[in-house]
């Protein structure tokens, strides 16, 4: 929905290498449209606690203001120096999408943003309770963690999504009882 109405920022999206479901009200919508497998389960980052065979090529943490030329570019020539064959970037909806999008054909790797995922694993932000991740209600347990900062997003984007996705919905529907 944050890529719905901003035609730049649709662009981004729509030129991503990989754009994965963020929510399960997403990945409930994609199944009823038909597409069976969720890319959001294909995303999960284990920790070297759980899998201490996993290799990690590149780990960065940038400051919290924009990058000089000299240091992004330091940062292109570090993560191709690694070897990382798949990027996950954790910043936040849309810093992470504009990023890759900047860096689309410098790096050169797979860029996937995982959102919050590293705060998750990391331990500073909580992961839902598993009953409420199982029936979906992932979305309303951050919303009572962090409802200063998610209300105006799930305020203004969640209505919206219902009827825009209803509408395909039909749309959908009806395509298919024409044929």
């Amino acid at each position: 929905m944050e890529s719905y109405d901003p035609a730049d920022f649709r662009g981004v999206m729509d030129q991503a290498d990989l754009v994965t479901p963020d929510g399960m009200p997403l990945v409930w919508g994609l199944r009823l449209l038909g597409h069976t497998a969720a890319t959001l389960s294909l995303l999960q980052v284990y920790t070297r606690k759980r899998f201490p065979a996993l290799q990690v090529a590149y780990a960065y943490s940038p400051p919290f203001r924009p990058l000089t030329p000299e240091e992004d570019e330091q940062v292109v020539e570090d993560i191709n120096r690694s070897g990382a064959r798949i990027l996950f970037i954790g910043l936040n909806t849309p810093k992470q999408d504009f990023w890759m999008a900047a860096h689309k054909g410098r790096v050169r790797a797979l860029m996937a943003g995982v959102g919050a995922t590293f705060d998750v694993l990391a331990g500073p932000k909580s992961q839902a309770p598993r009953w409420m991740m199982r029936i979906g209600m992932e979305c309303f347990f951050r919303l009572v963690t962090e409802p200063r900062r998610l209300w105006k997003r799930y305020l203004k984007h969640n209505p919206r999504f219902v009827v825009l996705f209803a509408a395909q919905l039909i749309r959908e529907r009806l395509v298919k009882s024409n044929h």
